[in-house]
C-alpha cells in the first residue's frame, strides 16, 4: 500500500444517486467530489481510495460473500472466487433496501461476462443479475447481507441474464435450473423496474437486457409477485452454473450499479469500512488501541491516524501503518490521562502527518478509569455462531452434486446478535471480555476455506467486528482467541509447535503466520505481556495483566502451552477419537503425569508475581478461554454421555491443580467460556471447597450443546431430574462443588428453537469493592435486563465473597489480627519456607485468616503500594 491524496464524496441523497464501484465514482445528481475542508468531521459513503489497484474490500456500501470471492478494480467489481463451482456469489448493498409499500423502484447495472475473448467460449448455464427482496422484511439489514448460494426462505428473487442472453425472474426460495448456452454477449446493461399495485398487493417486475452502449432493448421478461416478496435487501449476483463436460463456469463483473425510486429506503449510516471497528485497553498509564481495517489494496494508503478531542477540536496524537496480513492498525500511547472520558477517532487516508485532509474516520470514547466507582461491571461473551447448523449445508453445485432442499435464511441467520448487544449495553459495563470462538471456521456462515485461509478468516472476523463494534468502540475490551478462531476443532498448543498430525497430537495445525495474524487481530490491543519471549514457530504470547477500576485481571492463554492428548488414554476406552473417554471407571491417575502441561511454567511464574502485587489494586480476577475442570458430562446434538473430555481444562489434572493453586494465592475467581454450558462452581484441591470459584458464561449462540448430569451415564434428557448441584468429582478426578448450571432443555417457545432452546446468552460479573464480593449473573439472550418481569437463568445470580476464594468453610485459622493506620491493608500469608500462601487487600481492620494446613506462618501487612510491610 502506498500514500495518496485523498478525496471525499459528500452525498446529499437528493435525486438520482448511484453506487461507487472500485476506484471510480459514478456521479449522481446533487453529489460532488471535493477535497475535505479543514476541520470537517464527515464519514462519507463512497470515496475513491486510489486511482488504480485492486482490493477485496468493495467499498463502504457493499458486502461481498465471501471476501475472497470479490474484487474491485477501476470502475468495476468482479467475481474472482477461487472455487469456480461455488454458486450464487452475492455483493449486497448495505445502505439501500427495497420497501415496495413506498412506491416503485428500479435496479440496473452494467454486466460483463469475464472470459478471454481470444478463447472460444464454451457452453455454460451461468448467470448474472440482481437478488431482490432478500429477507422478506423479516431479517435485520445486516443479516440479509449474508444471503448467498442456497435457495430457501428469505433468499429473495433472482433477476438475471443467462449465457444465451435471455433474461429470467426466478424465485430463489426454491431450487431452479438454467438452460445452457454459449455466451453470445460480452457486456450488457441489465435493468429491472418494479411497478407497485398496492391495492392488489403485488409488484409487476419488468426485466430488460439492453445493449451496453446504445441501450437498445435486446430481450425482456416480466413477472407479478406478492408485495412482501420484494421487501428487503438487494444484491448483485455472479452465478457460475454447473461444471463438467463442455460447460465452463462463468464469472461476471459489474459497474454503474443504480438502485433508485420511491420504493428505495436509504440509510447512509449503514456503511462498513475502511475502519471496520476498534478495540482498546488502558492499563497503568498505557493506552493500546487497534483499528481493524478493511482488506485494502496494495495501491491504497497505509497511513492511519489517532486523534482525540479534549475540547479544542481534533488533535492527532499518533500515527501508525497498516499491518498485513490482517490489515490491523495498532496504536500505543504512553502516559495516558485516564481521569476523564476522551473522545477519539481513527482517521484513515492521510498522506502525511499534519495533512489537513481527514477523509474517513471511526469515532468512539476512551473511558475514564473507574477507580472511584464502588462497583466494576464486567460483561463476558463467548462462542459466537452466526448461523444454524442446518443452513450451512449448501446447495451443492460441484461435480456430481445436485441441488438439495431449500434452507431457511430467516430463522437460520443469528448474526448480528443485536438483541445480545443491546442487552449487554443496557448493563453499561465497564469492561467487555470475549473469551474465545469469536468466529467458527466452518458453517458460520461458510465452510473453512483452508486454501485461502487468511481472507476466509477475515471474512468471518469482520462479521464479529460488525456485530460488536458499537460496544467495543467505547468500552474497553479483552478479546482472546480459542481453538475455532485458529481453525482447529480443539487446540492443545504444546508450546506453539507445529502439530505433527491432527490437533490432538499437540501444536498448531495451521501455518504459524496465520495463527500470528489471528492473534494480532484479536489481542494486539491488550497490555504488553510481562514475558514477551516467543514460543514455538516464533509465535508471540499475550498473557498479561490488565488493571482497570482498581481491579487487576490476569489474562491467560490456557491453550497455547497445553500438552497434546494423543495416546494418553488406551484406545479401547475412547470413542474412536482420542480426546473422548466413553468407558466408565477409568482410573484418573493413569491419565496424568508430572511432565504434562496446562498453563506452563512461564504463566505460572507470571501468576506467582501477580498474586503478590497489589499496587493500585483492590480485587483480582482471572480471565481465560475455558474452566479448569471437565464440567460437561453430555455433548452433541443427542447429548450423549462421556466420562471425560481432554479438551476441557480439567486435564492434565496436575496442571489444573497448579493453575487453581496459583489463582488461590490471589483470592481470584476465574471467568471463562468455551463449554456452551453456563455454570458457577468452586474448585477443590484437598477438599471440595478449598479453591477459587469459576464462572463459565453461556454461549452467545451454538449448535453443539453440552450438559452437566454427573450421576447419569445414558443420554441426557431434561426430564431425567438428576442431581446437578453440590460436590462432585469430574472425569479426571478433580473436586468441584456446583452452585448453578443452565442445562439445555428449557422450551422458550421462541424461534428459532435451535438457537433459543440451547441456553444462549451472556454473563455479567459485578465486582463490589467495598463489600469485597463477586456477583455472577447469567442472562438469556432474548431477555430485556431492564424489564423487572424478566430475569436470569434459574439459579442465578450467585454472590461469593473474596474470602470464599480461599475456601468456603475453612477449618483452620490463624489468631485474630487487628490493624491500625491502614484503611485497606494488604495481607500476605507465607508458610515456614517463605512461599506465598495467599495475598489480598482487605476492607477490614480486624480479621481472621484461614490456612490450609497446620504449621508455622508469617503474616505481612502493608499498604500494597511499595512500602515496607509489617511482619
Amino acid at each position: 500500500m502506498k500514500a495518496h491524496t485523498p478525496y471525499v464524496v459528500r452525498f446529499c441523497w437528493l435525486g438520482l444517486c448511484t453506487i461507487w464501484l472500485g476506484g471510480a465514482l459514478f456521479t449522481a445528481t446533487g453529489c460532488v467530489a471535493e477535497p475535505f475542508a479543514e476541520g470537517s468531521v464527515e464519514n462519507p459513503a463512497f470515496v475513491p481510495l486510489s486511482e488504480t489497484g485492486a482490493r477485496h474490500w468493495l467499498g463502504p456500501q457493499i458486502w461481498g460473500n465471501r471476501l475472497q470471492d470479490w474484487q474491485s478494480e477501476g470502475d468495476w467489481i468482479e467475481c474472482v472466487t477461487p472455487q469456480d463451482w461455488l454458486a450464487m456469489r452475492t455483493a449486497h448493498h448495505l445502505t439501500k433496501t427495497i420497501d415496495p409499500r413506498r412506491g416503485n423502484f428500479q435496479v440496473e447495472a452494467r454486466v460483463r461476462w469475464k472470459f478471454d475473448s481470444s478463447q472460444e467460449a464454451r457452453e455454460s448455464d451461468g448467470a448474472a443479475g440482481f437478488l431482490l427482496g432478500v429477507g422478506n422484511g423479516l431479517m435485520e439489514p445486516e443479516s440479509t447481507a449474508l444471503v448467498h448460494e442456497w435457495p430457501g426462505r428469505g433468499a429473495g428473487f433472482f433477476a438475471g441474464v443467462g449465457g444465451s442472453g435471455g433474461p429470467f425472474l426466478f424465485d430463489h426460495e426454491n431450487p431452479w435450473t438454467l438452460s445452457e448456452g454459449a455466451p453470445e454477449w460480452r457486456e450488457v446493461r441489465l435493468r429491472l423496474f418494479g411497478e407497485v399495485a398496492k391495492e392488489k398487493g403485488v409488484v409487476s417486475l419488468f426485466l430488460e437486457v439492453r445493449s451496453a452502449e446504445s441501450q437498445v432493448v435486446l430481450e425482456s421478461t416480466s413477472k407479478v409477485v406478492p408485495l412482501e416478496r420484494m421487501t428487503g435487501g438487494v444484491a448483485l449476483v455472479s452465478h457460475p452454473g454447473t461444471k463438467g463436460g463442455a460447460r465452463k463456469p462463468a464469472r461476471f463483473a459489474f459497474s454503474d450499479w443504480r438502485v433508485t425510486g420511491e420504493g428505495v429506503v436509504v440509510d447512509p449510516t449503514a456503511t462498513l469500512g475502511p475502519v471496520i471497528s476498534t478495540q482498546y485497553t488502558v492499563s497503568r498509564g498505557m493506552l493500546k488501541l487497534t483499528a481493524q481495517m478493511a482488506a485494502l489494496g496494495e495501491e491504497d494508503s497505509d497511513s492511519v491516524f489517532l486523534q482525540i478531542d479534549e475540547g479544542e477540536g481534533w488533535e492527532t496524537i499518533a500515527m501508525t501503518r497498516v499491518v498485513t496480513p490482517g490489515w490491523t492498525a495498532p496504536f500505543r500511547v504512553g502516559d495516558w490521562e485516564a481521569a476523564k472520558d476522551t473522545p477519539y477517532r481513527v482517521v484513515y487516508g492521510l498522506s502525511e502527518p499534519g495533512d489537513s485532509a481527514q477523509p474517513l474516520s471511526w469515532e468512539g470514547v476512551i473511558r475514564l478509569d473507574p477507580v472511584d466507582r464502588e462497583e466494576l461491571v464486567l460483561a463476558t461473551l463467548n462462542c459466537n455462531h452466526n448461523t444454524s447448523h442446518a443452513i450451512a449445508g449448501g446447495w451443492g453445485l460441484g461435480e456430481g452434486e445436485g441441488r438439495t432442499a431449500p434452507h431457511d435464511w430467516v430463522d437460520g441467520v443469528w448474526f448480528p446478535h443485536r438483541e445480545t448487544t443491546a442487552a449487554v449495553a443496557a448493563h453499561d459495563p465497564d469492561l467487555l471480555f470475549f473469551a474465545g470462538d469469536q468466529i467458527y471456521e466452518g458453517k458460520s456462515p461458510t465452510f473453512a476455506d483452508i486454501a485461502h485461509i487468511e481472507l476466509d478468516y477475515l471474512y468471518k472476523w469482520y462479521l464479529w467486528c460488525w456485530a460488536y463494534r458499537d460496544l467495543t468502540r467505547s468500552i474497553p475490551s479483552v478479546c482472546i482467541p480459542d481453538d475455532h478462531d485458529v481453525y482447529q476443532g480443539n487446540l492443545w498448543g504444546q508450546g506453539g509447535r507445529k502439530a505433527p498430525g491432527r490437533d490432538n497430537t499437540g501444536g498448531y495445525v495451521r501455518p504459524a503466520s496465520f495463527v500470528a495474524m489471528v492473534e494480532r487481530t484479536q489481542t494486539s490491543h491488550l497490555p504488553d505481556s510481562p514475558d514477551p519471549r516467543p514460543v514455538g514457530q516464533g509465535l508471540g504470547v499475550y498473557f498479561t495483566e490488565l488493571l482497570w477500576g482498581r481491579v487487576s485481571m490476569a489474562i491467560l492463554e490456557d491453550r497455547k502451552f497445553k500438552s497434546g492428548c494423543d495416546g494418553v488414554a488406551p484406545a479401547e476406552v475412547t470413542s474412536g477419537r482420542p480426546d473422548h473417554i466413553v468407558v466408565p471407571g477409568v482410573d484418573p491417575d493413569l491419565l496424568d503425569a508430572p511432565d504434562l502441561v496446562l498453563l506452563g511454567e512461564r504463566q505460572l511464574s507470571f501468576l506467582e508475581g501477580w498474586a503478590g502485587d497489589w499496587s493500585g489494586v483492590d480485587m483480582k480476577l482471572a480471565l481465560s478461554q475455558s474452566p479448569f475442570a471437565a464440567m460437561s458430562t453430555h455433548h452433541g446434538s443427542d447429548l450423549d454421555w462421556y466420562a471425560a473430555d481432554f479438551d476441557a481444562n480439567g486435564w492434565p489434572r496436575s496442571g489444573r491443580d497448579r493453575a487453581v493453586s496459583a489463582l488461590r494465592r490471589a483470592a481470584a475467581p476465574h471467568v471463562a467460556g468455551d463449554q456452551h454450558l453456563a455454570m458457577v462452581f468452586q474448585h477443590g484441591l484437598e477438599t471440595h471447597d478449598d479453591g477459587v470459584y469459576s464462572f463459565c458464561a453461556p454461549a452467545v449462540a451454538n449448535f453443539y450443546p453440552r450438559a452437566w448430569a454427573p450421576t447419569l451415564q445414558g443420554p441426557f434428557r431434561p426430564d431425567h431430574g438428576t442431581e446437578v448441584l453440590g460436590p462432585f468429582t469430574d472425569g479426571f478426578g478433580n473436586r468441584v462443588t456446583v452452585r448453578a448450571v443452565a442445562n439445555p432443555g428449557v422450551r422458550t417457545g421462541l424461534r428459532p428453537t435451535d438457537l433459543y432452546d440451547r441456553m444462549p446468552g451472556y454473563g455479567i460479573v459485578v465486582i463490589d469493592k467495598p463489600s469485597r464480593t463477586y456477583t455472577f449473573e447469567c442472562w438469556p439472550r432474548h431477555v430485556d435486563p431492564l424489564d423487572p418481569e424478566q430475569g436470569q437463568y434459574e439459579g442465578w445470580p450467585v454472590t461469593v465473597s473474596q474470602m470464599d476464594n480461599l475456601g468456603s468453610s475453612p477449618s483452620l485459622f490463624l489468631p485474630p489480627l487487628e490493624v491500625e493506620g491502614l484503611e485497606a491493608p494488604v495481607v500476605s500469608v507465607r508458610d515456614g519456607s517463605g512461599s506465598l500462601v495467599y495475598s489480598l487487600r482487605l476492607a477490614l481492620s480486624s480479621f481472621r485468616l484461614p490456612v490450609f494446613a497446620e504449621g508455622v506462618y508469617v503474616v505481612e501487612i502493608g499498604d500494597g503500594e511499595g512500602g515496607v510491610p509489617l511482619v
